[in-house]
């Protein structure tokens, strides 16, 4: 993701940039501060991400494009100091089609106040006409000279002074009388300068209570996009999302938890922003089409539950023609591993048909019944059990034995249900080093846009809760350094439960000189 920055001032936003993982920001700035901004860049040793370019954004010129533009443009009341201008001058010039702004809306504010503010300033604006009418009686006593002609431009000086200059003030809630009343809304996206230059507004207040009008209080807010959370859960991504300023939150869940979702985002105080929608994305209406698409929908081994049929289906209908998704990318990976896994199952299997083969010989020697029929059937449903199911598991990283194989990869702006109905790879691992074959271990990792990644790999430092999918082998094999395993995997939704998952897993095994040494072929059950 590449990034400008209009009017980077000291660099801070440029930095925070690099630091969420852009693979390049461009840092302008007018005036000298660009060179603090160069010193805490370099300080941050973030010289080979951040440019910072000293000129005006009219004028300089940049290598490409860019997907993201940020600037911290808005002055008192939101438009004094009209930095924004340039903000939309570097939107036309360098920010792609499929580009966004942070922040993408902005809205102006006004309301009716109570303050004692009114006092003060006619206090003042009393007490500087006193001194003038003193200091004009003293040079007409004194040097004969009159200055009355001169009075009303200074009352008219001294009035826009201190009754006409607006006050910054830190006002307190109780001080808004009167209904807050939105007097301009713009999307940065599409904002031009002409609505900018002359802002006009004819809005209605209702006061709140008996009290004192004693002037208007002028505010802004900003907003950073509306988002979809798709399969919201209890609301935390959508929360969260409401904290980051996005503008509004359609916040979707299937089952019940939508009311304990409600319940969170109330106790947080984000109802006007959060709106908890139950019922399925399929069937659900939204009053627009959003910027973002968020859902933590990943199952085991990324696909297990098939819930991304249910993201697709918002994208499509949902999603802006310049939207983002998060996750924006996902990844599959198998390696092949060791572990006590195989040994302990194999145990569980043979303890399990033991134990059959003592309860059929009982029914067999008491009730004279014959149950050696059902032998076979019991047999595979508890080699199901114990063997072909897929077992979760922390794997640590020195049980990986050859190099992990990336068996799929999608955009997530761009998949299909098709192709995660059945996902089919051939891949080769590497053995590194003398060892066992004991199965196989299934993990995804899930991308941001760009360098900013989740992962489920084997880790010794964390863990998960999706962990990794172990695929074992009632049989391990011994293999050698530098032994080539050529992999196919074909992995399909269960005809009896789409939400589960059948793997059928093959391998050669070769020597590193290239003489065959073994083959199998296994089916496995993500349950």
């Amino acid at each position: 993701m590449t990034v400008l920055d209009v009017g980077t001032g000291s660099g801070i936003l440029a930095i925070w940039s690099a630091q969420a993982g852009a693979r390049k920001v461009y840092a302008v700035e007018a005036t000298t501060m660009a060179d603090h901004a160069r010193a805490l860049v370099k300080a941050n040793g973030l010289e080979d991400i951040v440019e910072v370019i000293q000129g005006s954004v009219e004028d300089i010129s940049l290598p490409e494009k860019v997907d993201v533009i940020i600037s911290e443009w808005m002055g008192y009341f939101l438009l004094r100091e009209s930095m924004f201008d340039s903000v939309i001058s570097a939107r036309d010039r360098w920010l792609k089609p499929t580009g966004v702004m942070y922040p993408s809306h902005a809205r102006m504010w006004l309301a009716p106040i109570k303050s004692t503010l009114s006092d003060r300033k006619k206090n003042d604006l009393d007490g500087a006409m006193a001194d003038w009418d003193n200091f004009s009686d003293e040079i007409k006593s004194y040097y004969g000279v009159d200055m009355s002609v001169l009075t009303k431009p200074f009352a008219q000086e001294q009035e826009k002074h201190y009754i006409q200059t607006a006050v910054w003030n830190d006002l307190n809630p109780l001080q808004v009388i009167g209904t807050p009343t939105l007097v301009k809304e713009m999307d940065c996206l599409t904002a031009t300068v002409s609505e900018i230059e002359e802002v006009r507004s004819n809005v209605t207040s209702v006061i709140n209570g008996h009290t004192t009008l004693c002037g208007f209080g002028g505010w802004f807010d900003v907003q950073f996009r509306t988002v979809l959370d798709v399969g919201t859960g209890s609301g935390i991504l959508a929360i969260w999302s409401a904290q980051a300023g996005a503008r509004k939150v359609y916040a979707v869940e299937a089952t019940t938890m939508a009311d304990h979702a409600r319940a969170l985002v109330k106790a947080n105080g984000l109802e006007d922003v959060v709106e908890v929608i139950q019922g399925s994305v399929e069937d659900i209406s939204l009053p627009e089409k959003v910027d973002v698409i968020i859902s933590e929908w990943m199952g085991y081994f990324l696909l297990r539950e098939s819930m991304f049929d249910s993201v697709i289906s918002a994208r499509d209908r949902w999603l802006k023609p310049t939207g983002v998704m998060y996750p924006s990318h996902a990844r599959m990976w198998l390696a092949p591993i060791k572990s006590t896994l195989s040994d302990r199952k194999k145990n569980d299997l043979d303890g399990a048909m033991a134990d059959w083969d003592n309860f059929s010989d009982e029914i067999k020697s008491y009730y004279g019944v014959d149950m050696s029929v059902l032998t076979k059937p019991f047999a595979q449903e508890q080699e199901k059990h114990y063997i072909q199911t897929a077992v979760w598991n922390d794997l640590n990283p020195l049980q990986v034995i050859g190099t992990p194989t990336l068996v799929k990869e999608m955009d997530c702006l761009t998949a299909t249900v098709s192709e995660i109905e059945e996902v089919r790879s051939n891949v080769t691992s590497v053995i590194n080093g003398h060892t066992t074959l004991c199965g196989f271990g299934g993990w995804f990792d899930v991308q941001f846009r760009q360098d900013i990644e989740l992962t489920t790999a084997p880790s010794e430092r964390h863990c998960t809760h999706w962990g990794q999918q172990v695929f074992i082998m009632s049989n391990p094999i011994n293999v050698e350094e530098g032994d080539n395993l050529n992999l196919g995997l074909v992995m399909s939704r269960s005809k009896e439960n789409h939400r589960l998952m059948e793997v059928e897993l093959s391998c050669e095994i070769k020597e590193a000189s290239g003489n065959p040494k073994e083959s199998f072929k296994k089916t496995y059950f993500i349950e």
